[in-house]
């Protein structure tokens, strides 16, 4: 009895179509629809990150106009002309948009440190130049630096696990090894001299320079007879005097001492 021509797949059904590598045709055709290339997400990656910097920067406009307590979330989104509903895909308040701010604002504080701290030079000229690009990006762009003046309360604000607050934390972190490493250098170099522990003085001189920044922020337009120049001297000041305390013995007695 002749039982006829036997089928490829052992006569279990109708023969699957495959591809060159053996994976159903079906299957194939339908993991092209369902999973975007490289290319839409790197692409929708970017559009991410673009339409969120337009929403900082329209942020940063009308916080300077109203303050941030006056502030709504209506406000920033007719700010950065976008709808209330897709701010709303971006931020859950205005709290985290602050938080935002702040953590863009310490990650390039972040990525110029780590410049400066890989150039020439010793441990004091480079520790001066931080201090120098600090208080030139303040009074380039002091709205950039607001809300450090109110990053614990936004902070309290928000989930501890939230995006922006952990970023804001590894920037603080890494800004604070950078010091504790340049500090443990000039003790090398002779550059500076201190009996602190590195990492406990690098805490406490990045915490005093960020409380030093809030504070000259949270004043200026509170005093009638007090402007702008007037609290930009006050800062820089104290960064003189921060200098100061950690100069070396070489720095002391060695030409332009004058200068701080």
């Amino acid at each position: 009895m002749s039982r006829g021509p036997r089928r490829a797949n052992g006569g279990r059904g109708p023969a699957v179509q495959r591809g060159k590598r053996g994976v159903p045709a079906c299957f194939a055709a339908r993991s092209v629809l369902q999973f975007p290339t490289m290319g839409i997400l790197e692409r929708r990656i970017r559009e991410r990150q673009r339409r969120v910097e337009e929403i900082l920067e329209g942020a940063k406009r009308i916080f300077s106009v109203k303050g941030f307590v006056n502030t709504t979330m209506n406000d920033i989104a007719d700010s950065s002309e976008l709808s209330r509903r897709t701010l709303y895909l971006y931020f859950n308040s205005k709290e985290q948009v602050s938080l935002a701010m702040t953590a863009a604002a310490l990650g390039e504080l972040r990525s110029t440190f780590g410049r400066i701290a890989g150039e020439e030079g010793s441990a004091f000229e480079r520790l001066s130049r931080i201090l120098e690009a600090y208080r030139r990006m303040m009074a380039e762009d002091g709205a950039k630096f607001q809300f450090l003046v109110s990053f614990f309360e936004n902070a309290r604000a928000v989930p501890r696990e939230s995006e922006e607050l952990v970023s804001c934390e590894t920037s603080l972190g890494i800004i604070e090894a950078l010091i504790a490493d340049l500090l443990k250098q000039g003790l090398e170099d002779r550059s500076l001299r201190f009996t602190e522990d590195p990492k406990t003085l690098a805490a406490t001189l990045t915490f005093m320079v960020h409380s030093l920044a809030a504070a000259s922020m949270a004043y200026r337009g509170s005093f009638k007879n007090k402007d702008e120049r007037y609290f930009s001297s006050l800062f820089e000041g104290s960064l003189k005097i921060l200098k100061r305390y950690v100069r070396g013995e070489e720095a002391l007695n060695g030409p332009g001492d004058s200068t701080a």
